[in-house]
């Protein structure tokens, strides 16, 4: 019996789920800001314990980005740790396609999980309406003529970047959903496709898709 713990971090609402079969067992979740280094590990401690048994794990899926690079950092290294303590598998799955796991299939609609980056950048996906990709996961700057070539496409916005799609592209042949965000809950059958496929991550070398270099600034003195 496949049971997966799920960790999403890549943004300000942190969230696990533990999965039997691709059944929801229990879930936790946070808005709280800055949280995640504070509540997370405590918090999947609870969850499992109050669940399932960390014996029973079969593996650990965490949200890869892109995403908060704060965030995506203290998720994997949680992740990681539990991977190596327990001996279990590192499933990485994309944030973009968690979002768009939240929509399900649409087969009227093309699917863009969009997250905002900073200023006009977003990090997005166009997802068709047969589940491919027709652009993959990627930084891209928000402009008015960016999805031109889609333009005959009823195409539906997801994620925390919706607003400033419908602020630069606004049209009545989009929509636009920026309350749809990424969820641990939305993770299991993700997660339990990849296991069975055996699409595993090396524990030494994963990083998060970052998607483009980390941004900091110099404190002013």
């Amino acid at each position: 019996m496949n049971t997966i713990l799920c960790i999403e971090s890549s943004a300000q609402q942190g969230s696990v789920a533990v999965f039997r079969e691709n059944k929801l067992v229990s879930s936790w979740e946070t808005n709280e800001e800055r949280s995640h280094s504070r509540l997370l590990a405590s918090e999947i401690d609870k969850l499992i314990r109050g669940s399932v048994t960390y014996n029973e794990l079969n593996a650990v899926a965490i949200s890869a980005g892109p995403g908060s690079y704060t965030g995506l950092r203290i998720g994997t290294s949680i992740a990681k740790g539990i991977s190596f303590a327990m001996d279990i598998p590192l499933l990485a799955i994309s944030t973009l396609d968690i979002i768009a796991s939240k929509v399900g299939s649409m087969p009227d609609h093309w699917l863009c999980p969009i997250i905002h980056a900073r200023k006009n950048e977003v990090y997005c996906a166009l997802i068709n309406h047969a589940g491919d990709k027709v652009l993959e996961d990627a930084a891209r700057v928000l402009n008015p003529g960016i999805f031109d070539e889609y333009r005959n496409e009823q195409i539906i916005f997801c994620g925390n970047g919706a607003d400033l799609a419908m602020e630069i592209l606004g049209s009545d042949h989009y929509q636009f959903h920026p309350e749809i965000l990424p969820h641990a809950k939305n993770m299991g059958a993700l997660a339990i496709e990849k296991w069975k496929s055996g699409d595993l991550e090396d524990l030494d070398n994963f990083e998060p898709e970052y998607l483009k270099p980390v941004y900091t600034t110099t404190p002013r003195k």
